[in-house]
């Protein structure tokens, strides 16, 4: 079991820009989302050191999907691509009805060995850290910096607060 170094760090860091946030500028407001932040995601590194397959913090589990991502690829040669756009409607109407089909079947199968899985050849494709640190360092380097004023705090706060109330609007509102 090998012990997710990077995501607890990074709770620490998230974490400790709360605190110092507190500390210089008095902010409980910054102490707490600190704290919220860094708790979750050292839980989040925590889950993940447990059981490499548990993604519960994902958007698999906020959706109460299962734990996997599945992805089926199907290569079309550019020459069965009709030009003109008439031909080209029907031909992409039809590449949705195969999705569709390839979808029920996934999800509504009555066969046991048809359920949750594509067609053809499945193969695991584990992500490395090399693709993976490149991201985080970045995400870091332009949080980090937002997280040390206090005005970049509160901009922080409030796009998490009303972002998440507006996308909550607009899954719900909007047709």
């Amino acid at each position: 079991m090998a012990v997710d170094w990077i995501g607890l760090g990074y709770a620490a860091v998230i974490a400790l820009g709360g605190f110092m946030g507190y500390r210089r500028k008095g902010s409980v407001m910054s102490l707490m989302a600190g704290l919220v932040f860094g708790g979750l995601s050292a839980y989040g590194a925590l889950k993940i050191t447990m059981d490499v397959q548990d993604t519960s913090l994902s958007l698999q589990f906020l959706c109460k999907e299962c734990p996997r991502v599945h992805i089926h690829f199907e290569r079309v040669d550019m020459k069965e691509v009709p030009p003109e756009p008439l031909f080209f409607r029907r031909w992409l109407h039809e590449r949705f009805e195969i999705k569709d089909r390839l979808l029920t079947s996934f999800y509504e199968s009555e066969d046991a060995d048809k359920k949750s899985r594509f067609p053809g050849e499945g193969r695991c494709s584990p992500l490395s850290i090399t693709k993976t640190l490149p991201s985080m360092i970045i995400l870091g380097g332009l949080t980090l910096p937002l997280l040390m004023t206090e005005s970049g705090r509160n901009l922080y706060v409030k796009t998490w607060v009303y972002g998440t109330l507006l996308g909550w609007l607009w899954v719900n509102v909007s047709p």
